[in-house]
């Protein structure tokens, strides 16, 4: 995809918010996986991507940055014609075993997804069923109507 028209106009505007507006640094920024908020927490980044699961860490790193932040929509390029995405882990059954050990994984899988408001109280991760939002874990966790 990033050879196509959508792709290449994805990056021509990041290669502008860095390069020409100076909207971003690159070379500079201190996002890593043990502390991803940390430059948005600072002040040194004005807006990032907040994916549900983040929800929790922010909660336990930067408690008092919930309260101070907005979730919106991403930009987008064609609005009439917006695009989201999810995120969450996948369960994953292999064709190469055997068709009784498929049948018990996706028998374990249906029951996986089933918890899947269990799952989001406990460990703060969001997977993508209908409606989650809804649950008792859904609603109580901050900014679910934004998702």
């Amino acid at each position: 995809m990033i050879n196509q028209a959508g792709g290449v106009q994805a990056l021509e505007i990041w290669n502008k918010l860095v390069n020409v507006d100076h909207a971003g640094n690159a070379h500079t920024a201190t996002r890593n996986s043990t502390v991803p908020y940390y430059d948005f927490s600072a002040g040194k980044q004005g807006m990032t991507i907040f994916f549900p699961w983040a929800v929790t860490q922010v909660q336990q790193q930067y408690p008092k940055m919930l309260d101070q932040m907005q979730i919106v929509p991403l930009p987008q390029v064609s609005p009439g014609t917006s695009h989201r995405f999810d995120y969450g882990y996948s369960w994953v059954v292999s064709a190469a075993s055997s068709s009784d050990k498929q049948q018990a994984a996706w028998k374990f899988v249906g029951h996986l997804a089933a918890q899947h408001s269990q799952y989001l109280s406990g460990s703060g991760q969001v997977q993508p069923v209908t409606n989650w939002q809804e649950s008792p874990a859904g609603k109580k966790m901050p900014f679910s109507s934004a998702w």
